[in-house]
């Protein structure tokens, strides 16, 4: 199996409009979610689906909808 992915055996190429559907390793929407970390003992916005800058969990606001569990 794994000779047949690196020589690349019996591909097919997929066609630019088949390209542009494909999903990558993009940005995960925010689903309304609003985060905020604490640097320092200053709270600031922050991305809700990466770490805070020193390693924690963001916290999350109470007016948050949508799916906003961290990853």
């Amino acid at each position: 199996m794994l000779n047949k992915i690196l020589s690349l055996e019996g591909i097919q190429k997929l066609a630019k409009n088949e390209q542009k559907s494909i999903k990558g390793s993009g940005n995960i929407g925010d689903s309304n979610c609003r985060c905020f970390c604490y640097v320092g003992i200053k709270r600031v916005d922050h991305y809700c689906f990466s770490y805070c800058p020193n390693g924690t969990i963001p916290g999350l606001y109470p007016d948050s909808t949508g799916d906003c569990t961290f990853p």
